[in-house]
């Protein structure tokens, strides 16, 4: 990267898709000289000092890191074609951040090594499984960065730019030791892959004196992968320890985490961007369009490893060990672990740069977008007739009209005054994968098996939880009475609201710039900013607010 460019509030309307700004990376380019760059770096544990906590140093164990660069740049044909390309390759192993047993103080962890030593030892005897680390291990990273560009100024004053991005990065994901919520051990731990390839072009051409065409095509593909690190069932268990004579209780995690059991997502995309700039006198008027096609495939079925929760060690040693929670997600027969939809964005813009003389250029532009869904959710007709919402339903066709006009006024003489700014409206877009959770929660697809309460308890619970068995996932809740059904069921139900918008920003920013040397320049600035859309959640079968819908 040659420089960044960060835009808060550009009333250019060829820039479009955001709310907050945008930033633009100005890439390196190949020239008539031949350059060729290496580095590397190199770190490890013997290179670092202690570090400084509340209890006291603590060794930097584990801590390495490696990183390689290079870059390389120059003439494919002399003045006419040149190529760029840099790589960066990083591997990095490190313990977890937090704080971590058998090396930090038991106190601020809120649990004693030895009640984790007897939680490991019982599943390990009883039940032959590996609950994990629960002190410092080793996390690794691995990462590998390519970019590659080549610049070609055709015959004829025309001028093409290729580039591809190529970025891989496998890390293991670190299990939670701050001193808040349950303790995890590495086998709740998981491993992320994500590979992105992002391949443009861009044709800059010119046709006569008078107008000027720029083309930008884009095509990305991305691909994000997770893996738990133990193909067992999330088990929790509240563990009390007894630390200096005081009394803590915490929760312990271990086995595959709930959340990641099924969690994958391809996503492919393809823009295209082509404006036109045609001068008309001092004056230039820019038509352009734009169009966009998103292609997703998300697999993301949180719990369908099952999770077990116990209340207390007691539980787990008891001869039939008595969970006090068990739940897990199954999909219908027939469905799929993945979602597939389609969006499809258009986009037309127009913009009048007006040169009014004495130094004050002015835009006036207007900008239209509407994104299309292809694909919906199945119908759940029993949620409408409760709700009133319609689950097929989808922010689709949605226009959005993005008006601006920004100004830039520069005085005359050795110290130049810039007064620039600018008003107008932003259209942003929303995450598509977002829209996934309406396809993968519409209280059809799938459902979640929960089972609640010891066996033993009495009065009995209703459905109460089945004991843990590492060899197979409970068919039905423990023994659960008669006429009830082998366990109850928790349907989850996403849906937009008909009148759903796109997020959308107003926009107002005034400054001015002077320059006080030939090296220093000031400047002072105000930027008002309204959000006239943003996307909100409600939840809309909560206590008090409406009755439930029983499934």
């Amino acid at each position: 990267v040659q420089q960044f460019e960060v835009l808060v509030a550009p009333f250019d309307v060829r820039l479009s898709g955001f709310t907050g700004g945008v930033m633009n990376a100005v890439t390196r380019t190949g020239t008539n000289d031949w350059r060729v760059r290496l580095g590397g770096v190199h770190r490890n544990e013997s290179l670092i000092g202690d570090l400084s906590l509340p209890t006291g140093p603590v060794e930097a164990s584990g801590v390495d890191r490696s990183l390689l660069t290079f870059s390389v740049g120059g003439p494919v044909i002399q003045d006419a074609l040149h190529f760029f390309v840099a790589g960066e390759f990083e591997r990095r192993s490190q313990p977890p951040n937090g704080y971590n047993l058998y090396r930090d103080d038991p106190s601020l962890i809120r649990i004693s090594e030895q009640k984790v030593e007897e939680l490991g030892t019982l599943l390990g005897s009883r039940f032959n499984v590996e609950a994990g680390e629960a002190g410092v291990y080793a996390l690794e990273q691995d990462m590998a960065n390519i970019f590659a560009r080549a610049d070609w100024n055709l015959p004829g004053g025309d001028r093409m730019t290729l580039r591809h991005v190529f970025a891989h990065a496998g890390n293991d994901q670190p299990p939670n030791r701050t001193g808040f919520l349950p303790y995890e051990l590495s086998s709740n731990a998981v491993f992320r892959e994500s590979t992105n390839h992002i391949t443009s072009l861009q044709l800059f051409s010119e046709f006569g004196s008078r107008f000027a065409n720029e083309l930008n095509v884009t095509l990305q593909l991305t691909s994000d992968r997770t893996e738990p690190a133990s193909d067992l069932p999330q088990i929790e268990v509240d563990v009390v320890s007894s630390i200096d004579d005081v009394s803590y209780s915490r929760p312990v995690r271990l086995g595959g985490q709930f959340f990641s059991q099924v969690n994958d997502l391809d996503q492919t995309s393809l823009r295209l961007t082509n404006s036109l700039d045609i001068k008309v006198g001092d004056d230039v008027v820019t038509l352009g369009a734009t169009a966009s096609w998103y292609d997703i495939s998300h697999a993301y079925l949180p719990g369908a490893g099952g999770e077990y929760f116990f209340a207390g060690l007691q539980d787990l040693e008891r001869e039939d060990n008595a969970p006090q929670r068990y739940q897990r997600a199954v999909l219908a027969e027939g469905a799929d672990e993945a979602v597939n939809f389609d969006v499809v964005e258009w986009g037309l813009f127009v913009q009048h740069q007006l040169h009014a003389g004495k130094g004050l250029t002015m835009h006036f532009g207007l900008r239209a977008d509407v994104p299309y869904v292809f694909g919906s959710p199945e119908r759940n007709w029993d949620l409408e007739a409760f709700f009133g919402y319609d689950t097929t339903q989808l922010p689709s066709a949605n226009l959005l009209i993005s008006p601006r006009w920004g100004w830039n006024w520069q005085s005359s003489g050795a110290r130049r005054t810039q007064v620039r700014g600018g008003m107008g409206f932003f259209a942003g877009q929303i995450p598509y994968v977002w829209l996934s959770n309406a396809f993968h929660n519409d209280g059809l697809r799938s459902v979640t098996q929960t089972c609640l309460g010891r066996w033993y308890e009495e009065p009995r619970p209703t459905w109460p939880v089945p004991s843990f068995d590492p060899g197979g996932l409970p068919t039905s809740c423990y023994e659960p009475l008669p006429g009830r059904s082998p366990f109850q069921e928790l349907r989850n139900v996403v849906v937009f609201d008909p009148g759903f918008k796109y997020p959308q920003d107003l926009k107002f920013s005034a400054v001015v710039d002077q320059e006080l040397t030939d090296r220093v320049t000031g400047s002072l600035g105000f930027l008002f900013n309204k959000a006239l859309n943003q996307v909100g959640l409600k939840e809309l079968n909560v206590e008090g607010s409406s009755p439930g819908l029983d499934t």
